[in-house]
């Protein structure tokens, strides 16, 4: 949509009508008496940099107002109508997977790749972390669980290793990639592109 022209007779309409009919209301006047088919959003937006709100009555439960079936007992017929679709007690899905299921799942978002979860006293875990700890006790801090062959689908206690965090950086340096994103920077900065970090460091 293309960018609204505010003009004084727009504005007069929010001043005029906003604070107690709402955006609703004043988003119909302005498409009944300017023609311009506008969103409430826009409206909204609007208003509230003009500094006004909405005064008028909300919907639903205002506060301490005490709902008109509490304590209420359902209907006879009514209950009949929803007892099929109700839950009972005890009832588990059909989907439900209890402790000591596995499941592949992606690790914290999909960029990561997928890993291995196991359910453990109703916690979904790393099956890595799991296996580790049922072997040899908890992880130290600052410490991670490393694949010996790469493979992170492969948690067999044999292919886990527990290693620093300073030892995982040595294990993954790539001194070709590294070289590569040096050429980069300095091929930006010669052609005056500055970085995120470098436009920060220039301002300071």
């Amino acid at each position: 949509m293309n960018k609204i022209i505010w003009s004084p007779a727009l504005t007069d309409i929010l001043r005029r009508h906003y604070p107690t009919h709402g955006a609703t209301v004043c988003r119909d006047i302005i498409r009944r008496t300017a023609g311009i088919v506008l969103p409430t959003w826009k409206v909204v937006a609007k208003a509230r940099r003009m500094g006004i709100r909405y005064a008028g009555p909300h919907k639903g439960f205002a506060p301490g107002q005490t709902p008109h079936n509490k304590g209420k007992a359902m209907p006879p017929a009514t209950y009949a109508k929803c007892q099929r679709t109700m839950f009972r007690a005890a009832t588990v899905p059909r989907n439900h997977l209890g402790d000591g299921a596995i499941t592949t799942r992606y690790y914290k978002d999909r960029t990561k790749g997928q890993r291995l979860f196991i359910r453990h006293e109703g916690r979904w875990l790393l099956l890595s972390h799991h296996t580790w700890n049922q072997h040899h006790g908890p992880i130290p801090p600052r410490h991670v669980i490393r694949h010996r062959d790469g493979n992170p689908l492969n948690c067999n206690i044999d292919n886990l290793c527990c290693v620093s965090r300073a030892e995982l950086i040595r294990a993954n340096y790539r001194p070709e990639a590294v070289s590569r994103a040096l050429r980069i920077s300095h091929f930006n900065r010669r052609r005056g592109n500055l970085s995120f970090i470098d436009a920060i460091l220039r301002a300071i």
